[in-house]
This record gives structure tokens, sequence and C-alpha cells, in this order.
């Protein structure tokens, strides 16, 4: 379900009034909080502050309090009584958290809780916020209430610009499956992103009489021609037998070679821990031969001068990568793909021989999927595990 954020009107507090929730959650009916209803009604207090939330259907789903203070921006919220205990309210405050850095590019966010409301509370540590100290409010009518106030980061890690990007995997097609929408973004940006593909596709046909050498030769084709969709700058083939991948010193030093010659800024890689996925899905070998290769280039092969010294002759000093992105199904960065889902679709088309003629519906699924994951109102993404590995601000003088 898509979110749709507007300024709030008289009539939309009329609808919200008449909401009711189950206890314990009625002490958010407005009809117990009559302050609350009042500033809501007050036509001087909707500009700028209080803001509706429809559906896709255009019905009111909800209503947001946000305002900003020193760069953080406060956010209350309310959704509809129907809408509650469905799994909606990651993707809820993700919505609110994308409007809020559009209007006013906040450095974090915050917001009180109240410290029993379970549900809500694991909704917003998904969405990235922390719990603080919990916390006495006392009210102009004299009552008082408890509070936890959690509180997180504004930024967002999956927008985050690269110079360099090397994306490395087992076959053709899978880039574009793992990362097609975000090599769009980043290209489209500027990131020079060239592909490594460690082999060479020939076990991509199951058809009697097809050959290795065959069905190489138009896998390398299609991926190139994708490859020049989404933008790449340069594809690779290190030529390993599709299927039988392993990580041995030729792959490791034919992987080290092409990382100290890119020298890129962040390889992005599948990663080797993932087995399989929910109950329909067990990895292919050389998806987890390739994430494994990823791991030992950046340690210890191409920042090591002992390993592969012959690579020393061939003029390729080692070279220290800054950062690892891994497609993980326990993400911690999340790269909005809305404006570039469709140039990965296109991209995956390219790959004819993969019979991509109905591919569009589950890449768009699941790209929603994680969209929705994401707590950060993105209507598409793609996940990665994203980790540093070189300190940003080293102290040169230490």
């Amino acid at each position: 379900m898509g979110w749709h954020i507007r300024d709030l009107t008289v009539a939309d507090t009329n609808v919200v009034a008449i909401w009711r929730y189950e206890p314990p959650y009625d002490v958010y009916d407005l009809s117990a909080d009559p302050a609350q209803r009042a500033e809501m009604m007050d036509a001087a207090s909707l500009a700028g502050a209080w803001f509706a939330v429809d559906d896709d259907e255009g019905a009111l789903a909800g209503f947001l309090e946000m305002s900003e203070t020193d760069g953080e921006v406060e956010i209350g919220l309310g959704m509809r009584p129907d809408l509650t205990g469905r799994g909606l309210g990651v993707s809820f405050i993700g919505a609110a958290m994308a409007f809020a850095r559009d209007r006013w590019h906040p450095a974090t966010f915050g917001l009180d809780v109240f410290p029993w409301n379970a549900r809500a509370i694991r909704a917003y540590e998904r969405a990235g916020f922390t719990r603080g100290v919990p916390y006495v409010r006392r009210f102009d009518d004299g009552n008082e209430r408890r509070f936890l106030r959690m509180a997180r980061p504004a930024d967002d890690p999956g927008s985050r610009r690269f110079t360099t990007a090397l994306v490395l995997v087992a076959h053709p097609d899978d880039a574009e499956f793992m990362v097609g929408g975000t090599v769009a973004r980043w290209a489209e940006a500027g990131t020079e992103v060239h592909y490594v593909v460690i082999t060479d596709g020939s076990a991509g046909s199951n058809e009697p009489g097809a050959t290795r050498e065959a069905t190489a030769s138009v896998r390398e084709r299609e991926q190139r021609e994708a490859a020049r969709v989404l933008g790449v700058r340069s594809v690779t083939f290190l030529g390993e037998a599709d299927g039988t991948l392993e990580v041995t010193p030729s792959t490791r030093r034919k992987v080290c070679r092409e990382v100290r010659r890119l020298r890129p800024e962040v390889i992005v890689a599948p990663d080797p821990a993932r087995l399989w996925s929910g109950s329909g899905y067990v990895n292919h070998w050389d998806h987890k031969q390739a994430g494994l290769l990823a791991l030992t280039v950046v340690m210890p092969d191409a920042p090591s001068r002992p390993m592969f010294p012959e690579l020393l002759d061939e003029g390729l000093e080692p070279f220290e990568v800054p950062n690892l992105w891994l497609a993980s199904e326990e993400p911690d960065t999340f790269v909005d793909i809305g404006a570039t889902i469709e140039r990965k679709i296109e991209a995956l088309h390219a790959h004819e021989s993969q019979g991509m003629d109905e591919v569009a519906p589950w890449v768009r699924e699941r790209a929603e999927e994680v969209g929705r994951r994401s707590g950060l109102g993105y209507a598409h993404a793609e996940a990665f595990k994203a980790i540093r590995l070189v300190d940003d601000d080293p102290d040169e003088d230490a």
C-alpha cells in the first residue's frame, strides 16, 4: 500500500474525530483528548504542522503532526483504526520521514510513544528508531502521562553516492536481479559502474543439443546489452565454468587483478551467507562462491602486497577497498529505485535466452516488499548490508 501526504483540512479532522480504537488503544481516540482535537481543528494550526495521509484509493488513512526545531523533526501520527495491527506502521512512518526530509532536510527525527505500546515500539525500531529514556510529561489540565522517547538520524545511507563501483557476480543477469535499479541510479548520478562476471554463463540453457560454447556466447552478448541499458561503463568476463565455481588461488588472483585495476570505491556482491530464501528458493552454488571471492579480495587479497606478487609486475599496486555492499537478507541499507525500476526491468529483458517475458510482475512485487521493509517510504527499493572498511576521518597527525 502506498501513502500520499497532503495538508490536513478541517473536513479531515471531522472524519478523524469519529475514529474509535479498541482498548487499550482507545487512549488515541480524539474524544479522549479534547485538547488535541481542538488543536487539530484550529485552522491556523493546520498550516505546516498537520498533514493528512491518503491510501492508494484516495481514502483518508491517517494523519501526521510534524514540526522542525533546531534540525530535529518531531513526528506524531495516527492511523485509521482498521489499518492498525496489519504491519503497515513501518511503511507509514517511512512515508512521513521521506516527506519530512524533502520539506525540512533535518538532522534527526524524534517521537514519543507510550511505553506499554509494544506494537508501536517494534514498528518504530524496524524503521530505525532507538529507545531513549522514559519520562513523565505534565499537561496543562494537570494530568501526567509516561512516555518513551525514541529517535533516529534523518540521513538515508542508501542515498550515498560513489565515484566508482564494481559489481561482482557469478553469472550474466545476476547483477540486474541483484542491483539493477541501484546501478541505474548510480550511473545516472555520475558513478562509474563496472561489472565483473566471474563465470561464462555456459550452463544457462537446458535445451537439448545446446552447447556450453554457444550458450556462453549468447549470454555474454545479452549481458553487455543489459549493461548498456543501465549505463554500466565496462563489463569484464573472467571465464570460469558456470556451475562449478570455486574459491581457489586462481579465481582469487583473477578477481584481485580487476579490483586493483579498477580501484572501486565500493564493491557490490552477493551475500555468501545466503543459503536459501523463504521456503521456495535455494541459492546457487556459484552465487555463494562469488560472495566469498568478494570477501576474500577485500581481505586479504587486494590490500596486501605479499598476495599475488605477480600482479605487482603488471603495475597493479595494492588497494584497500573502502566499502563492501552485500545483497543480504538482513540489510541495513536501502536504495530507493522508484525512478529506475523500469530500467531494471528493461535490462532484465535483454537476457532473452533466460525467459524474461514474465519477470516484470515478480520484480515489481519484490521491490515493493523491500520498499515497505525499508521503513523509508520507498515505493520500490533494493537492500544491502553495507560494510565500511576504512576510517571516514583518519587522523593523519596521530
